[in-house]
């Protein structure tokens, strides 16, 4: 699955009006985003050198009789979980909203035409 598609269904599911903006990997270390897992991590980003990481084959799940689920339909019970927890709640992992603002606006600043 090419990573731009799975942002493009999660920005769908989330309504269509989300905005995304790609910023560099090195800027946004900068600035205050960190990889992965903690406080203002972005999940999914990996650091340079683990691509592939968490990468496993299926094959003895499937042997055994199990089966994988379509991922659009686990991005849509996942949305739906956070918007039942609460999408502002205090989080050990992942960006607050703070931070994302304030990373957002400082990228926009510094690329203004």
């Amino acid at each position: 699955m090419p990573f731009a598609a799975y942002l493009e269904e999660s920005r769908q599911l989330a309504g269509g009006d989300v905005g995304m903006v790609a910023a560099p990997a090195d800027w946004l270390a900068s600035h205050g985003a960190n990889y992965w897992a903690g406080p203002d991590s972005l999940p999914l980003w990996l650091p340079p050198g683990h691509e592939g990481f968490a990468t496993r084959s299926s094959a003895a799940a499937r042997a055994a009789g199990l089966r994988t689920r379509p991922w659009t339909d686990t991005l849509r019970d996942t949305l739906a979980d956070e918007r039942r927890r609460g999408l502002n709640r205090e989080r050990k992992a992942g960006m607050s909203p703070e931070t994302e603002r304030r990373i957002l606006a400082e990228y926009q600043a510094a690329n203004v035409q």
